[in-house]
């Protein structure tokens, strides 16, 4: 049974969801329009490199946040909580910075020319270190029983402020270049750290006294270690066919490609609102011990997600065209495009929250190995597909390897007697039940 907790909660972040991708979708629209296709393909790929570069150099500590957090704050372990983010905090300043900035020395000498601009005059720092603090103290935050508060954060808030800043620049007569809109978007993500960070340091009573154990550090490093393999590896997934793209083909695809991927993207939101408020809650079951709870949280996360996106799915592939028309005529043909990767994004809440169940439940080591595996399967099908395929071929590339991917660890999942998360066979065997 659905609480009534998690039902609020989930109401809530479907909510503020909603609306950070109503905000994005606005913005992608109205710089689509405004700016030339080359150069919101330049946007698009420096954005997808910075990204990238802050999963990497994070090393795994915001999404560890998700669990070491409610972990420790289970056992009453609030001075170690607070010793995470210290700890946590120090390792995303430095490491990142030090990244973003090897980056911009480097980028003149071998990054196209359309790209030079936007990666280099601290532009490419700056994008690098606003996305590191935002996602550690917003993750830490969300461990700390504030999910939705996150998510608000995380989402419309720091939407309405990119996109108000980037239209207000724009209704002021500022160019809008690819460094302009880099620049507007790591300033609101600046903004909502602090407002987070504040939130964060209420929750766990920072300042406070602060315990950092050489065992508490080492298992902290593991775990991180351990779970930085699934955000590279959706990196991987979500970032390589954009930068190869952009390597191998031109900024103008790398455009064109972003639009039918951002408007599939919106089948995301209810798996991600679903599963973002109910992550703490699968790490405190399995902390508890509690199998039954466990499984009954994994159901209704399931059901939040998949019957909402199926609905969806039937809206994209009726008006699509309307849909990518919005964008500007240019952007029409896109329709097939539009439905492929459209297709392919529904694996997620079919399969149900694998991955956040095998990370929260402790089984990070298995997931680990299995997103090496198929993190070098996406960059090697990118590689081999878009140079004859294009736009096309790099869906299709991102697509095999996500469906195999997520039905792999689906497989390892239930060998290891963990719970069924696809919804569809949930149903199937309570049917089954029901007619025996």
């Amino acid at each position: 049974m659905i609480s009534r907790a998690l039902l609020r909660d989930s109401g809530l972040a479907l909510v503020f969801n909603v609306a950070a991708v109503a905000l994005s979708t606005l913005a992608a629209v109205f710089l689509a329009r405004t700016m030339p296709l080359a150069e919101f393909g330049a946007y698009v790929f420096v954005q997808a490199a910075a990204h990238v570069v802050m999963v990497v150099a994070t090393l795994g500590l915001p999404l560890a946040a998700n669990r070491i957090v409610p972990d420790l704050t289970t056992r009453g372990r609030a001075d170690a909580v607070r010793g995470y983010v210290v700890v946590g905090l120090a390792v995303v300043t430095l490491v990142p910075l030090a990244a973003a900035l090897a980056v911009e020395l480097a980028a003149a000498r071998w990054m196209p020319a359309a790209y030079v601009g936007p990666t280099t005059g601290f532009v490419f720092v700056a994008a690098v270190m606003s996305a590191a603090w935002q996602r550690f103290v917003l993750d830490a935050l969300r461990g700390a029983g504030r999910p939705v508060a996150a998510t608000f954060l995380d989402g419309p808030l720091q939407r309405g402020l990119w996109v108000l800043l980037v239209v207000g620049l724009w209704a002021g007569g500022a160019d809008i270049d690819a460094a302009t809109v880099v620049l507007a978007y790591a300033a609101s993500a600046v903004i909502v750290t602090a407002v987070g960070a504040a939130m964060l340091a209420r929750r766990i009573a920072l300042p406070g006294p602060v315990r950092v154990g050489r065992e508490d550090l080492g298992h902290w490093l593991e775990t991180a270690r351990h779970m930085m393999a699934t955000p590279v590896f959706y990196l991987v997934l979500s970032e390589a066919d954009a930068l190869i793209l952009g390597l191998l083909a031109s900024p103008e695809a790398v455009g064109l490609y972003n639009v039918a991927r951002r408007i599939a993207e919106l089948l995301k939101f209810f798996y991600t609102a679903a599963n973002g408020v109910s992550m703490p809650r699968f790490a405190r079951s399995h902390s508890e011990g509690r199998p039954d709870r466990l499984q009954r949280a994994v159901t209704a996360a399931a059901v939040l997600s998949l019957v909402p996106s199926l609905v969806l799915f039937a809206i994209i592939a009726a008006f699509g065209h309307h849909l990518l028309a919005l964008f500007g005529a240019r952007f029409v043909d896109a329709y097939p495009l539009l439905l492929l990767v459209s297709a392919i994004k529904m694996a997620d809440p079919l399969l149900g929250p694998v991955t956040e169940v095998m990370l929260m439940a402790g089984l990070h080591a298995r997931t680990t190995r299995v997103n090496i595996v198929f993190g070098a399967v996406a960059i090697l099908s990118n590689l081999a597909l878009i140079p004859p395929f294009g736009v096309h071929g790099a869906a299709l590339a991102t697509g095999l390897t996500f469906i195999g991917w997520k039905t792999t660890l689906y497989l390892i999942l239930r060998r290891a007697r963990g719970p069924e998360t696809c919804l569809v066979v949930t149903c199937g065997r309570s049917l089954f039940r029901a007619a025996a």
